[in-house]
């Protein structure tokens, strides 16, 4: 069996993404089983034409080399060279947005294809791209699901709201939440690291790791971080990320005059784990989700969280002592936020420990993939 994972990462960059972990991940638990995995992505740096060896998959094949590549630049290029790869019609297409599916519809119709929905990719597209684009894609989706063999949503809030809006999709659209790696992600001692990261062990610290994006609600955020630091003493916010929202973020942190604010820029994925480790309590306040990787991460290390009812979380945290599924309003999140952090203690979640991992995440797409095979 071959698989082609399609999606514009370069994973010889090593950063906390979402996307790419779930991708690394998966490949890794296929190619345990003698799967062969390649990778239809990007080069950043423009190295060598091929990648073997430095990432999670059998081949990394960059489709792009260019420093910055957006979607409509990568899908372009789909469409002008994947014709020219040697796919086996055996090949599994399996591509992380329903619109990237579309150049293999057209040049490769008797391969098996696999979309992943990780979350409500319209909504996004009108929120960032306006009208134009938001109608150009909806109609780019409705093909792809029709041409999909499978679909798979990362949370059961996702698959029923496209089932309300696509009901002829019902049979075809299941639930497979992406999993993290649980040996990786686990309790550390927090005064060895916060030593490690220069932060100080008296402070009260709220962590925020993401993408600093329109859609992850972070001027909400400091906002809320405001009205914390007016009622408590010695706290910090650490946001670990990078993203378009970064220089407006830093003026609005100015404009309030915090000064406790630290913005530590994209960290790679070995140092998640630390840097979770070093936090008191997780803030989360994102307009849109689908089973964000993150939140697992965040558990498994014991951290405990604040979030808006997005994607899948609040079925995730809510019956976990010390996290808590805030409103999303400053008042409400401020109260919720100030309650974990009187949480002395770290969480327990060793009932759900297995359900996070991986494994049950590579298990379940495998029996897709075997009955697309079958097929």
């Amino acid at each position: 069996m071959k698989i082609l994972f399609v999606e514009r990462e370069d994973p010889a960059v090593d950063t906390s993404g979402g996307i790419i972990s779930y991708l690394n991940e998966l490949s890794q638990y296929l190619i345990k089983r003698n799967i062969t995995t390649y990778l239809l992505g990007v080069d950043v740096h423009r190295r060598s034409s091929e990648k073997k060896g430095d990432c999670s998959f059998s081949k990394c094949v960059p489709l792009v080399r260019r420093r910055h590549v957006n979607n409509v630049m990568y899908l372009l290029s789909l469409f002008l060279k994947i014709k020219f790869f040697e796919i086996t019609d055996s090949t599994i297409i399996h591509t992380q947005r329903p619109d990237m599916l579309i150049p293999f519809v057209l040049f490769y119709r008797r391969n098996p294809k696999v979309c992943t929905l990780h979350g409500t990719h319209d909504i996004s597209v009108y929120h960032k791209k306006g009208m134009f684009y938001g109608k150009v894609y909806e109609f780019l989706q409705r093909i792809s699901f029709k041409k999909a063999s499978a679909l798979l949503a990362v949370d059961y809030r996702t698959r029923e709201y496209y089932i309300e809006k696509y009901p002829w999709i019902k049979n075809k659209i299941m639930v497979i939440p992406p999993g993290v790696n649980s040996k990786k992600f686990v309790p550390m001692g927090r005064t060895v690291l916060r030593r490690k990261w220069k932060l100080s062990k008296s402070e009260k610290i709220i962590l925020y790791v993401g993408r600093l994006e329109r859609e992850k609600n972070l001027e909400f955020l400091i906002h809320v971080f405001k009205r914390i630091n007016e009622c408590i003493k010695n706290t910090r916010l650490l946001l670990v990320g990078e993203g378009r929202e970064r220089n407006t973020l830093k003026s609005l942190v100015a404009q309030l005059n915090l000064t406790n604010v630290t913005f530590y820029g994209t960290l790679s994925h070995d140092a998640i784990p630390e840097i979770i480790n070093c936090a008191n309590v997780f803030a989360f306040c994102s307009l849109y989700e689908g089973s964000p990787i993150i939140i697992k991460e965040v558990l498994l290390c014991g951290v405990p969280i604040v979030s808006v009812d997005v994607g899948d979380v609040r079925e995730i945290i809510q019956d976990i002592d010390g996290c808590h599924v805030a409103q999303r309003n400053e008042e409400d999140f401020t109260k919720k936020l100030m309650q974990a952090l009187k949480h002395e203690k770290r969480i327990r979640i060793s009932n759900k420990r297995r359900l996070f991992d991986y494994r049950e995440t590579g298990i379940r797409t495998m029996h897709v993939y075997n009955s697309l095979t079958k097929k």
